[in-house]
């Protein structure tokens, strides 16, 4: 259990729990980017960088095709990318 004095955001998710985890009580600037993105060539230029995926396969679409939910990446240190489905992406750092 962490020490008392800890600030928790209401939105804590398990998917982001890396970068909460790595920021805990430190303080962190947060961007968001409002534009179009290709997310599977996203996915595959930063497959390095990539600690969180979530994926859905829909049946009913054209050979299986998949629809990425979630991708969240660190790309240094104290740089984190958190892309959200049909959202814009935030960089955190």
């Amino acid at each position: 259990m962490p020490p008392l004095g800890y600030f928790f955001p209401r939105d804590i998710t398990y998917f982001c729990l890396p970068f909460y985890h790595h920021f805990s009580a430190r303080p962190y600037h947060a961007r968001t980017v409002r534009q179009d993105w290709d997310v599977k060539r996203l996915r595959e230029d930063l497959a390095a960088a990539l600690i969180r995926s979530e994926i859905r396969v829909d049946p009913e679409l054209p050979a299986n095709q998949e629809q990425i939910q979630q991708l969240l990446f660190r790309l240094a240190d104290d740089v984190f990318c958190h892309r959200v489905s049909e959202s814009p992406v935030h960089g955190m750092a």
